[in-house]
């Protein structure tokens, strides 16, 4: 099997992923989602208007394996004011960077003990609109 770039001929193939550990990160619709005072779901984003500090957007009750990595693809489409955040918590939280720019982050999170949820949180008074989120266990 072969993963990886293909120099010869420019043709990249996808690197092996398990399966998407969120439910809606598409944000269909709420299923799944706790959301903070001023966060809705709606037309397929999640939004957040004046979040205050460290209020979160939270999906409970996840499984991960303690020491594996995930990929993040973190999908944001504006933040008009603060900065966000998102990561594992339950146990020893797992943070990324905050982010104060829309667009797409890609970053990875190694899983600790007692790791249960993910959270999109602001660090600040946040108005900000999210297209997606999606965690995957990297299988290589």
């Amino acid at each position: 099997m072969h993963f990886g770039m293909d120099l010869s001929l420019g043709t990249s193939f996808a690197r092996p992923r398990g399966p998407e550990v969120l439910t809606n990160g598409s944000f269909d619709s709420g299923t799944g989602w706790s959301l903070p005072t001023g966060g809705t779901i709606t037309g397929g984003q999640l939004v957040f208007t004046s979040v205050a500090a460290f209020d979160a957007a939270t999906q409970l009750g996840l499984t991960f394996d303690v020491g594996a990595v995930y990929e993040v693809i973190f999908d944001i489409a504006s933040i008009t004011s603060g900065t966000v955040r998102t990561g594992f918590s339950g146990g020893t939280p797992q943070i990324s960077s905050t982010f104060s720019t829309a667009g797409l982050k890609v970053f990875d999170l190694t899983a600790a003990t007692g790791n249960d949820r993910v959270f999109i949180n602001s660090t600040g008074t946040v108005t900000a609109a999210f297209n997606s989120i999606s965690v995957r266990k990297k299988l290589y």
